[in-house]
């Protein structure tokens, strides 16, 4: 039916299997792409704070605070920010590093507390996995204070994780250093 339509408009049966091949090839490309740039590792970071009670970790994005009086109500009294890492994509990945650092290049990072020898690094990020690294609020927020009185004054606090493939990753999400003492 297809090559009565094109006889009969004068197109040669050639160039329509010609343009058939075309677009199936255009589409076969195409989605070589896409697998291609959705195979590897997609990873990405995220910023949490958390309480710690001496034995377990509360947390959450920090974009949605936490009620601190309920916390430290309930044992939580040491004040947490945490970098979560997740890889969403089809390929293992080595974190070789994590911060939270300030939007002026300050970073701070306490990898070698007892809260992080679960994920000691390079740790191996599995293709669905996350792992969460936390350092106390406290130096952090004194960071910000010492730059906010600077000539490098920092605005936000963002969390951020080095690959072992080289390239580094910072979280979306982020918030202001004077909110981090509240």
């Amino acid at each position: 039916m297809l090559f009565a339509a094109a006889k009969s408009s004068g197109i040669s049966g050639t160039l329509v299997v010609a343009m058939i091949a075309l677009v199936l090839s255009a589409s076969t490309l195409t989605w070589q792409i896409v697998q291609f740039l959705l195979g590897g590792a997609r990873v990405s970071a995220e910023l949490h704070f958390g309480a710690h009670d001496g034995g377990g970790v509360v947390h959450g994005p920090a974009d949605k605070p936490l009620q601190w009086d309920r916390l430290t109500g309930q044992g939580y009294t040491e004040r947490l920010l945490g970098v979560q890492v997740r890889n969403r994509g089809r390929l293992a990945v080595s974190v070789t590093a994590w911060s939270v650092v300030l939007d002026n290049g300050a970073a701070y990072s306490h990898g070698d507390w007892h809260i992080n020898q679960k994920y000691p690094l390079p740790f191996r990020l599995e293709p669905g996995a996350e792992a969460v690294w936390f350092c106390p609020l406290e130096p952090v927020v004194a960071m910000g204070a010492t730059f906010q009185k600077s000539n490098r004054p920092a605005g936000t606090v963002q969390a951020q994780a080095g690959l072992g493939t080289g390239r580094t990753v910072k979280s979306r999400n982020g918030l202001s250093v004077g909110a981090l003492g509240r």
